[in-house]
């Protein structure tokens, strides 16, 4: 009896621990859903801050119902964003100590972790080994890129390129200088300029140790994130390395003022900051500090300003009819004249403006027309004291004008 009594006892202290355990991290699975999350929607789209963001909320929700395991795993990838996203080491060795004293046996995603941030791991005390990446990570660890290129996760393959900057003023041109590991047939500069919706495409030619390209300052006039990543193709046009991605872009902020040395070749001075249209003295037109022609020919508005016309809106933007009315929009593509909106014309891939037909709609030229018009050439006229009426002139015999004020039936008649 006792010894059945006993054994209930235990079973029951034993059902209210299973129970206890059931429910000590009820939150584990909505956590773990939106780890994911946070690395497979922010992370590998180089969205850093939400990444971040979305980690410590999960922290935050989790309070004390979830798992010291699900706590690790999500101070494991802050230290990951923070270190192979931004390449902040000493925000990453804070994140791991979080990590660890949560969970001492928390592994490292290898996959998503650069060499520093692996050292940065053992120096805190990892463990070692893989963590469970992540479901569909497909991306692996971006190399370690140059400053230019951290706000975008870092750089694709094996190339190394120019410029190492965060920030560029308005409206100067960037030229990027790139060196492969093996030689190259070609290698295309692509770049998307704020509030653009499409990549342009420049060819960088080969000049010593380097490929060159530019960024043109005709798409460094608006404020905001430029986009840029750089591709190497062998003879047979096969991808042989790059810099950079369409998904992982290096990315630079346009500013309006910044403490940043201007962008450069390696080796070579800074090229000059071009002037808006409306700033351009006569003198200077045509030179590459007035690309646009001069204040002649363009305005100086800005993406997405109000406009009536073309002429209005900077160099590399046309004014175009919108959902919200016309403004100044990026330029499109095109291959003929028939491609371009009306008062431009294809220029070198590009709409532009038709400066030499100014704000006229381009397409079929004006012809000459020859007309032959006939129309009477005399009027029959008579009337009584005529020269007291505003319509006519009067004059005296000799050709002298007449002034003043004639007496009524001695002003003049006309037959």
């Amino acid at each position: 009896m006792h010894r059945r009594s006993a054994f209930c006892l235990f079973l029951s202290a034993l059902l209210l621990f299973v129970a206890g355990s059931a429910h000590a991290a009820p939150r584990d699975a909505a956590a773990t859903q939106k780890i994911d999350e946070a690395i497979n929607k922010y992370y590998l789209a180089t969205e850093f801050d939400k990444a971040e963001a979305l980690l410590k909320g999960i922290l935050e929700a989790c309070e004390d119902r979830c798992s010291p395991t699900v706590k690790g795993r999500a101070w494991m990838y802050i230290g990951i964003v923070r270190g192979s996203g931004r390449q902040d080491m000493a925000g990453t060795k804070e994140a791991f100590a979080q990590a660890l004293a949560a969970d001492p046996s928390v592994k490292l995603d290898d996959a998503l972790a650069t060499p520093p941030v692996k050292q940065a791991f053992d120096a805190a005390g990892g463990a070692g080994g893989s963590a469970a990446p992540a479901p569909e990570t497909a991306a692996p660890a971006a190399k370690p890129a140059a400053a230019g290129a951290t706000a975008a996760g870092g750089a694709v393959g094996n190339m190394e390129c120019t410029p190492n900057v965060k920030e560029v003023e308005m409206q100067r041109p960037i030229p990027v200088a790139c060196t492969t590991d093996e030689p190259a047939a070609k290698v295309t500069l692509r770049y998307k300029p704020f509030g653009s919706e499409e990549w342009a495409t420049v060819p960088m030619q080969k000049k010593g140790e380097y490929w060159q390209g530019q960024v043109p300052c005709s798409d460094t006039g608006t404020s905001g994130k430029l986009r840029f990543y750089v591709q190497a193709k062998d003879k047979d046009g096969e991808e042989l390395d790059s810099f950079g991605s369409k998904k992982q872009p290096t990315e630079i902020k346009i500013v309006s003022k910044t403490d940043e040395e201007p962008p450069a070749y390696p080796g070579q001075p800074a090229p000059q900051k071009c002037m808006s249209a409306s700033e351009c003295p006569e003198e200077m037109i045509g030179t590459p500090a007035c690309p646009t022609g001069g204040a002649k020919v363009r305005g100086g508005k800005g993406w997405g300003s109000p406009c009536e016309q073309s002429q209005e809106c900077d160099s590399g933007l046309l004014c175009q009819q919108g959902d919200n009315g016309k403004t100044c929009e990026n330029a499109p593509k095109c291959d003929s004249n028939s491609d371009c909106p009306s008062g431009a014309v294809c220029k070198s891939g590009m709409c532009d403006l038709d400066e030499a037909g100014g704000a006229s709609t381009p397409g079929k030229y004006k012809k000459n027309m020859i007309g032959l018009h006939i129309a009477p050439d005399f009027a029959l006229l008579s009337g009584h004291d005529v020269c007291l009426s505003n319509d006519f002139s009067c004059f005296y015999s000799g050709g002298q004008q007449y002034v003043g004020h004639p007496t009524k039936d001695h002003a003049g008649s006309l037959n």
